[in-house]
């Protein structure tokens, strides 16, 4: 009788260790269909997005390179989420300078100047 019922539960144990394995195979290949793109766009701030579309748009082929390496960061848990400083970072240390647009703007009793437009005014 102990023989047999330490033999079931060994059995039972084995069959739940395969369940776990086989639940974690079809959970990684579920990630595996979804594009490393969307995956690393889920953790971006606003401001990470924009800069990511920017450095897309510049450096298409180093870009996607990047997003690959930053998905499996993702898939392993090590990233939760990336603003725009982080981002300019790790692309600038992947040797990808990303070129932003940059306006200065004047605000001044409730009015958004460009400060192109308050250089204008001032010297005409």
């Amino acid at each position: 009788m102990a023989k047999d019922e330490t033999l079931e539960l060994l059995k039972k144990k084995k069959m739940l260790e395969l369940q776990r394995r086989l639940l974690e195979k079809q959970f990684k290949a579920s990630l595996r269909k979804v594009s490393p793109w969307d995956i690393v766009c889920s953790v971006l701030t606003p401001k990470a997005k924009e800069i990511l579309m920017e450095a897309k748009k510049q450096y298409p082929r180093a870009t996607e390179k990047v997003v690959a390496i930053l998905a499996g960061y993702i898939i392993e848990k090590r990233i939760k989420e990336i603003d725009g400083v982080t981002l300019y970072n790790i692309l600038i240390s992947f040797g990808i300078p990303v070129r932003l647009r940059t306006r200065i703007i004047y605000k001044s009793k409730g009015e958004v100047k460009s400060i192109r437009d308050l250089l204008k005014n001032k010297y005409d």
